[in-house]
């Protein structure tokens, strides 16, 4: 979705970093896995803002995975498509 935007606002600022991303297409030429499993394997992320929003599966689990690796909650917003 709109990644061709996204590359274009990552190379105007350099402290941007997009990473495509598929949970289930096995084609797929970018990282494989949700959301919150590509983002463990990067980091580290306690100096970086986060905004998740998704449905309330997809972004529990996001916020858990941000817990757990110790980025403040100051640092995270997010909304849903339904209760979190």
């Amino acid at each position: 979705y709109a990644l061709p935007e996204l590359n274009a606002l990552a190379a105007k600022h350099p402290w941007l970093s997009v990473v495509p991303a598929c949970s289930e297409d096995p084609q797929f030429a970018g990282e494989h896995g949700n959301v919150n499993e590509v983002l463990a394997r990067y980091g580290p992320w306690a100096d970086h803002d986060f905004f998740v929003s998704g449905s309330a599966a997809m972004v529990r689990t996001t916020l858990r995975t941000l817990t757990e690796l110790q980025v403040p909650s100051i640092r995270i917003k997010y909304d849903s498509f339904g209760d979190v």
